[in-house]
């Protein structure tokens, strides 16, 4: 039996666990509103989440078909919706007697089913990417959390606690634990009540979901438009900034820490992150336990965000370099495309032909135009180049234990016995704070 069906095995199993986590807390649920004598038009229609889950139910055991011919697909789509539905269940156990959460949710997990229906249709990173953005947001949890009258992000320990958890594979990532005594919980799931409020997956019949039979539902929706639907969502007007942050965690088993090594490291980081033009940095907190601090990334627009995505990437490139002794490949194409135009203009100049010489002189001033952009975009990579190195020696000449998280997942991990990577920087994206600007505003 081969790895890749074990690990399709175990994913299979896991994702019995998580589905009848789901139907064991519905029951619960509607214990209990029995138990409080809840008027019946105040209760949740349990039905419509019953539903909503058994059509992604079968969407996974028809996916489980293609286990033999694409077996990474299988896996894909089982690991993505199981991620999303383990997300969600601390936030249901909190808002599953809600009558409207109830709603919201059923609505978001159509749409997962219908994007999991198409999944063939595109590539492997940008499912994950729509499976994030269907997942809880992180915007809410913080906008939750909420800030208290000087501006500082409230953290309670007791009640919102941080915590890391390790996957089969080794991979961290973050996860909260969500508390069940703060009036405001319903923001936990603001993003889900906003689209199924606004509606822009007509597609997916929620209006019908109680009048059809659960197959002719799953049939019309499973062939619906779901792609461009959720493209059309994730839009954002040209105006919009974006916050990241990142958060280093030190770890000394000896409680040895140099200031100087965790002072250049935090220095290191700020300083090559703002020297992306729209980009400041801010330290939002520091404490002990280890030690650890956070910085806050305001990023401008569009442009400055695709720089900081580069220069992670690229430190984390750097970083990896150091550990395994292998050089970093670097702007090869636009290398080899300088040169092929190089030879191309030589051999058009050598062109006697009176009567096409006006028009190869303007091909000429074409491609010396476009050598210039490629210099251009030499001259960006190497200064990306420099700014990523500068952010993978912050990590590189630091003795201690060094975690680094950004939007709460973990991105990159260096510890004496060597480096390992953590998410996709296209996935942590999906977890950036969105500032859209005021209409008069170009700050």
């Amino acid at each position: 039996m081969s790895k890749q069906t074990i690990d399709n095995e175990l994913l299979s199993k896991e994702r019995e666990d998580i589905f009848d986590e789901y139907y064991n807390l519905i029951e619960a649920f509607k214990i209990d509103i029995l138990k409080a004598g809840i008027s019946k038009e105040k209760q949740p229609n349990y039905d419509i989440i019953e539903r909503a889950l058994t059509i992604l139910e079968r969407n996974l055991d028809d996916l489980a078909k293609f286990e033999l011919k694409k077996p990474n697909l299988v896996q894909l789509g089982n690991s993505s919706i199981q991620k999303m539905l383990k997300e969600w269940s601390g936030i249901f156990r909190v808002l599953g007697t809600r009558r409207e959460f109830i709603f919201d949710f059923s609505y978001n997990i159509l749409i997962s089913s219908a994007l999991l229906a198409n999944i063939k249709k595109i590539d492997a990173l940008q499912f994950r990417k729509y499976i994030k953005f269907l997942s809880p947001r992180r915007m809410d949890r913080l906008n939750y959390e909420g800030e208290d009258e000087s501006g500082y992000r409230r953290y309670s320990s007791s009640s919102i606690a941080v915590y890391h958890v390790e996957d089969k594979k080794g991979m961290k990532y973050s996860a909260r634990r969500v508390p069940r005594d703060l009036v405001n919980s319903d923001i936990l799931a603001n993003s889900i009540k906003i689209r199924r409020n606004n509606n822009n997956f007509k597609s997916i019949l929620f209006d019908k979901i109680l009048n059809l039979e659960i197959e002719d539902l799953r049939e019309k929706i499973n062939s619906n438009h779901i792609i461009s639907e959720i493209e059309k969502e994730r839009e954002l007007p040209r105006n919009t900034s974006f916050e990241w942050t990142l958060e280093l965690k030190f770890n000394d088993l000896n409680d040895n820490y140099s200031a100087t090594q965790i002072g250049y490291t935090i220095w290191s980081i700020s300083t090559a992150l703002e020297q992306i033009d729209g980009v400041k940095v801010k330290l939002e907190d520091w404490g002990l336990g280890s030690r650890w601090a956070r910085i806050k990334i305001q990023i401008r627009d569009f442009l400055a965000k695709e720089e900081v995505k580069e220069v992670l990437d690229k430190s984390k490139d750097a970083v990896e370099a150091k550990y395994l002794d292998t050089p970093i490949e670097e702007a090869k194409k636009i290398k080899a495309e300088r040169e092929k135009l190089q030879k191309e203009t030589e051999g058009l100049i050598d062109s006697k032909d009176a009567d096409k010489l006006r028009k190869l002189e303007i091909e000429k001033l074409e491609l010396e135009n476009r050598a210039a952009e490629i210099r251009i975009m030499q001259d960006k990579l190497n200064v990306i180049k420099g700014i990523s190195q500068l952010v993978a020696d912050g990590v590189i000449q630091n003795d201690s234990k060094i975690q680094v998280m950004v939007n709460d997942m973990l991105f990159l991990e260096k510890d004496n016995e060597g480096f390992r990577t953590g998410e996709d920087i296209e996935i942590i994206e999906e977890d950036q704070i969105i500032k859209k600007k005021e209409k008069d505003s170009e700050s």
